[in-house]
């Protein structure tokens, strides 16, 4: 059902989650797009707030914080840029390490443009967002 929700939007330039990731810096990292997608109806998603990881198709990403090390080895192109968004947005005195936040990163297409927003995970996602940034495909 997912798949037949993204074929509906893809024809009428909808909303299109292309990547979602639920992670923890640091920590694991979890793909969600499905689950996103199936959520998606007439061009919207409306996530409420409060903890995404009891949500069907997530999990607790900050249940598991690995050491330093392992870190460091396992980090791809994507945790990259989000840790970059999280450090250059966090006004928090705390490091990532003192209090492991999960994080939702949402790449989507609306309109044949392609965005990308991250929340934390108390907090509600609603799409489209004016709060999105658009990206370059």
């Amino acid at each position: 059902q997912a798949e037949s929700r993204r074929k509906l939007e893809e024809e009428k330039e909808g909303l299109v989650v292309t990547k979602a990731v639920y992670y923890v810096p640091g920590g694991d990292m979890w793909d969600v797009t499905v689950p996103l997608l199936f959520w998606t109806l007439k061009s919207s998603l409306q996530l409420a707030g409060g903890s995404k990881r009891d949500l069907l198709g997530f999990y607790d990403v900050a249940a598991s914080v690995p050491d330093k090390a392992t870190k460091e080895q396992t980090a791809s192109w994507h945790f990259q840029r989000f840790k970059q968004y999280w450090s250059s947005s966090s006004s928090s005195g705390k490091s990532q390490e003192d209090s492991p936040t999960s994080l939702l990163a949402v790449q989507y297409m609306f309109s044949g443009l392609s965005y990308e927003i991250t929340v934390r995970d108390q907090e509600a996602l609603l799409l489209p967002s004016h709060a999105a940034r658009l990206t370059t495909n």
